[in-house]
This record gives C-alpha cells, sequence and structure tokens, in this order.
C-alpha cells in the first residue's frame, strides 16, 4: 500500500506545553533503549571490541541510493522531499531491524554534499545537493552509528581505500548510502580492492561479476554489472562476507512508483549530480 507523507504532529502533540525540541528529545531518548543503539555502545565503544581482528575488510555491505527528492523544482531538488524525508525516517528502524535479524551495523558511509557539475547539466549548474547526508544523518543520530563523508559520489576508490585501511571496519557490518549513478562504481571499486587483497580468488572484476551477477541476464547490454535505475529508491545491494551478491528491497512505501528491476550493463555516470 502506497503511504503519501502527513504531518501527524498536531495529533500527536495533545499537551501545548510540549515543545518540538523537547517531543525529538523524547524521541532520541526512545531509540537509545532499543537494539542498535546498545549493541554499538557494548560492540564498538567498548575497549575490549572485536574490532581489532586481524581479518581484513567488512564483513557485510549494505547498499543503498538517497532517498526521494524533487527533480522538477530546481529550488528544492537540493534536498529530500515529502517522500524522501519519510523514507529517511523509516530507514532507523529498517536498520535496527538488520541488526536484530544477525547483521547490526556498525559503521555508516556517505557522499559529501556537492554541487552538480556544469558542464553535465546547466539548469542544475550551481545548485548544491544535500540528500545524501539529508537519508543518512537521522538514522546515525538516533541509532548511534559512527557516519562518515568521503569526497564526492564520484571518488568512489577513495571511499573503499579509507575503508580497507582502517583496521575498524574490519569484520562489522556497514551501511553505505550513494548517489543511485555511482553505485555501479562502488560495486566496482569493491570487488577490485578485494581481488588486490586477495579476499575473494578471481583474477579480475569482470570474472567476479560473471559469476556473481544478481539477476539472469534479461536486458543484457554490454556486461553483467548491474546499474541502478533512476526511480528506484526501494532496492538494497548486499555484500556478504565471502562476496555473494543479492539484492532486496526495503520495507518502506511512499507514495512514489518506484521501478525495483534491474538492468544489466547500462553504463552508469552519464550524468552527475
Amino acid at each position: 500500500m502506497k503511504i503519501c507523507p502527513k504531518s501527524k504532529y498536531k495529533k500527536i502533540i495533545k499537551n501545548k506545553k510540549l515543545s518540538k525540541s523537547e517531543l525529538l528529545y523524547s524521541i532520541k531518548q526512545k531509540y537509545n533503549n532499543i537494539f542498535t543503539p546498545r549493541y554499538i555502545l557494548k560492540n564498538i565503544i567498548n575497549p575490549h571490541s572485536s574490532s581489532q581482528t586481524s581479518n581484513v575488510g567488512p564483513k557485510n555491505f549494505f547498499i543503498i541510493r538517497h532517498s526521494e527528492r524533487d527533480n522538477g523544482n530546481l529550488n528544492q531538488c537540493y534536498s529530500l522531499n515529502s517522500n524522501g524525508t519519510y523514507r529517511s525516517c523509516k530507514i532507523p528502524d529498517f536498520i535496527n531491524k538488520l541488526g536484530k535479524n544477525g547483521y547490526p551495523i556498525e559503521f555508516m558511509y556517505c557522499y559529501n554534499p556537492t554541487y552538480c557539475d556544469k558542464g553535465n547539466n546547466n539548469n542544475f549548474a550551481d545548485q548544491p545537493f544535500m540528500h545524501g547526508i539529508q537519508t543518512a544523518s537521522l538514522a546515525s543520530f538516533l541509532l548511534n552509528i559512527p557516519l562518515f563523508t568521503l569526497g564526492t559520489n564520484y571518488e568512489t576508490d577513495k571511499l573503499v581505500n579509507f575503508i580497507y585501511e582502517n583496521k575498524f571496519n574490519n569484520q562489522k557490518n556497514i551501511f553505505i548510502i550513494w548517489e543511485s549513478l555511482g553505485i555501479q562504481s562502488l560495486l566496482k571499486s569493491i570487488i577490485s580492492k578485494a581481488i588486490e587483497l586477495k579476499l575473494i580468488s578471481y583474477s579480475n572484476k569482470e570474472d567476479w561479476i560473471e559469476k556473481n551477477t544478481p539477476v539472469e541476464p534479461i536486458n543484457y547490454i554490454d556486461s553483467k554489472w548491474p546499474a541502478w535505475n533512476d526511480g528506484n529508491f526501494n532496492m538494497v545491494y548486499h555484500l556478504d562476507e565471502k562476496y555473494h551478491f543479492n539484492y532486496f528491497l526495503q520495507p518502506i512505501a511512499t507514495c512514489f512508483r518506484n521501478n525495483n528491476s534491474i538492468l544489466l550493463g547500462k553504463t552508469e555516470f552519464a550524468f552527475q549530480c
């Protein structure tokens, strides 16, 4: 069922003396007592945490794109729209459920807010874009998950090198929010690094995707690398500890009509914002 976001603030606030800031504080205090913040406190903040393991790299990667934003309004496209805001409010519960199902998220990563490249689309020139960090920040705040922002959505190698060069990521479950047009490149960067470090036995990343493409090669263009459809906001990519690749959908409904199919071989980075 599609859910059209609507503010219920007046219905929730029966005590008119309770301010918006006090409501936000109360929500944060409530979240402090659920699974993920308690897990983080015990397993990351604790100096005897297993983060010093000698194993290289994360245990699981979960990758999503930023939430919905307005494309049609140049004055608003830099931030999340009502659907994207609603989704970002649901992501903390989604991440917490991942943890309760055996995949506790311990670190989050996102690209930095950026400006659109003038050379790609003059209509959006000099327009700031912050929808990625907006998607990530609420879950980080409510669940006390450390959030790192590195580079632009172009710089997937920069992000991946940071992840593998810092031991605190070793054998951790990490959650990445990225720009849809860069997720294919991000996936390639992760696999290239895993091959370089001999974490998987493939001669190159093309051999890996040949064996690990997530769907049958329908709509095959020129490779088996998946491309993220522009109208897809529900999908989650998952790489497990053996770098097997699968995907599933966020259980989050909004008014936006999603396109959840996967297209194989389409080249990304045709338009960057």
